[in-house]
């Protein structure tokens, strides 16, 4: 019966649980009816300014006037915002009057008038010397150097080795034996010897 059970019935989790009512909705503890008391709205249009009276073009036109005129720029005098001088008035002073100025070197110079100064001096042109001509002045000679011969690097090593190392006397090369070859006798025909290969199938 067990299995039969668990075969044929439905799982308790695929059943659908009752809904629990509230407690303050039970039929038995109904609330009696009351009066309802009207309050009024709290809209906003309350807030709203309406103006009763609209302004005619007129009107409008000069208080545009009104604005433009607060809002104009209005350059302000010289030293109106330069703070006060808390200590009263001060005593101005007059203009500075410029005047030359009286150097003592302008009595020291005194105008030449002199004929002499006046004239001015003769270039007259010195003759060449005749020492540039001749040659170089003043330079020393050429020193004639000797010339150098190149020689080969005397190393240590290279004296050693040559007094250790036997000195071999070169060997007379022996004179070369001139053999002519035959003349080729053109009068007997040339017979080859024959293929030594066989011929394959």
């Amino acid at each position: 019966e067990v299995v039969e059970h668990f075969q044929k019935d439905t799982p308790d989790r695929f059943r659908t649980k009752p809904r629990i009512r509230p407690r303050s909705v039970s039929p038995g503890k109904a609330q009696a009816a009351k009066l309802t008391v009207p309050h009024t709205p709290q809209l906003m249009t309350r807030g709203r300014s309406r103006p009763t009276h609209i302004l005619s073009a007129q009107e409008r036109e000069e208080m545009e006037l009104a604005e433009h005129k607060a809002q104009m720029f209005r350059a302000k005098a010289v030293g109106e915002t330069l703070p006060k001088f808390k200590y009263g008035d001060v005593e101005r002073k007059s203009c500075t009057v410029p005047e030359p100025f009286n150097l003592h070197t302008g009595s020291r110079m005194v105008p030449s008038t002199s004929a002499e100064e006046e004239k001015l001096p003769q270039f007259h042109a010195k003759p060449i010397p005749k020492t540039i001509m001749a040659g170089p002045s003043g330079v020393p000679g050429r020193k004639v150097l000797p010339i150098v011969e190149p020689q080969s690097p005397a190393f240590a090593l290279k004296a050693r080795m040559a007094e250790r190392k036997p000195r071999t006397e070169p060997e007379p090369e022996p004179e070369p034996v001139v053999k002519a070859r035959p003349a080729p006798h053109r009068g007997v025909p040339v017979l080859l010897p024959p293929n030594p290969r066989k011929a394959t199938l």
